[in-house]
């Protein structure tokens, strides 16, 4: 880690009044575990040569912008060079999910999942991807007042 001049990583933390160790350390371990997986599985054969087909790294988050209208939540997603049938779109009535690969063996997919500021109707929602823009248009959902008896 650290030189002996400096003291060890945890040991500078520790000193500091702004930063807790033990969540440090915890941030750290979840970021490790993240890009394991993120590097999916390389098996290899008994000569030691790679087998695996895809190598899937890390996925890139799009830029994206949200907007809003009266009646519906508008979200727009930059995906380049990717196709229609690459994405996988998923909303529920408080998140947008975006997950798109593109069809090459080794490849670096998107992912975006965003809360939306308002409930949507989920069932109704509508996306089209056009010159590697994907639009998804939601409706809002009415907010209702219940009386408590």
């Amino acid at each position: 880690m650290a030189d002996s001049k400096h003291g060890r990583v945890q040991d500078i933390v520790e000193q500091s009044k702004y930063w807790d160790a033990q969540d440090l350390l915890r941030n750290l371990e979840d970021e490790m575990r993240r890009l394991e997986q993120g590097l999916g599985h390389v098996i290899f054969d008994s000569g030691g040569r790679p087998m695996t087909i895809c190598v899937s790294p890390l996925p890139l988050t799009p830029k994206f912008e949200m907007r809003e209208r009266p009646e519906e939540f508008i979200l727009t997603v930059h995906l380049p060079n990717v196709e229609k049938e690459d994405v996988r779109l998923y909303v529920n009535r408080d998140r947008i999910e975006v997950r798109a690969v593109l069809g090459r063996k080794i490849c670096r997919p998107f992912y975006l999942g965003v809360f939306t500021p308002w409930s949507v109707d989920s069932e109704r929602a509508r996306a089209e991807l056009e010159d590697g823009i994907l639009t998804v248009r939601a409706k809002k959902l009415k907010k209702t007042r219940v009386i408590v008896k």
